[in-house]
């Protein structure tokens, strides 16, 4: 569903397959107020991840907001995640900021420092 919305807001959304399985899947999300389209709910099974299939998945995604008009694309994504972050950065983003996110998660207040960066795909 989220993925359709994707989509529909003038974005993107892919799988990927691994030996005929959906292991993973990423989005593209415009952000009009950004004047950006965002990377985003990219995920991929924990033992396939540190083999390739993450960089290919989020090439392509970068490829297809190129292919869609956009000209720069933004991320965020939680510090701890550091594989994620050096992914990001071989991918050619740029840090920007870092600032805690915080909100409730099925009925719980929850709190996450989060990195936000940036590139240029032009």
């Amino acid at each position: 569903e989220f993925g359709q919305k994707m989509i529909d807001a003038g974005g993107d959304f892919a799988v990927t397959e691994h030996r005929g399985k959906i292991v993973g899947f990423g989005g593209l999300k415009p952000d009009e107020k950004k004047g950006a389209v965002e990377l985003c709910k990219l995920h991929l099974m924990h033992n396939l991840q540190g083999i390739g299939i993450g960089k290919q998945m989020s090439k392509y995604l970068l490829l297809r907001a190129k292919q869609l008009g956009f000209t720069n694309c933004i991320l965020h994504v939680t510090t701890s995640q550091t594989a994620a972050i050096g992914l990001y950065k071989t991918l050619g983003f740029i840090e920007d900021k870092c600032e805690v996110w915080r909100g409730d998660i099925c009925g719980k207040e929850e709190s996450f420092e989060c990195l936000f960066m940036h590139k240029n795909i032009s």
